[in-house]
């Protein structure tokens, strides 16, 4: 589950409220993404992967700049 907290995300576990690290969310994306991806591919996957997802999924859905700037929380950015 998320829950958004002065504007900051936070992942946690459903069942027990307790907050998920990065490093388990990284387990839980490569065990998802492994049947996709094949095991070779998602050995590559990082919690830095995830750095860039966000702005290249709006450039994938031609999403427009201020929303882009929206979604990733870029205060300041032009648009």
């Amino acid at each position: 589950m998320i829950a958004v907290r002065n504007g900051q995300y936070m992942p946690f576990d459903g069942r027990t409220g307790i907050k998920l690290s990065a490093g388990v969310i990284n387990l839980i994306v490569k065990e998802v993404f492994t049947l996709a991806l094949g095991a070779e591919q998602v050995k590559w996957l990082t919690s830095y992967s995830w750095r860039r997802f966000r702005s290249t999924m709006c450039h994938t859905f031609g999403t427009s700049v201020q929303d882009t700037t929206l979604l990733g929380g870029w205060a300041g950015v032009p648009g």
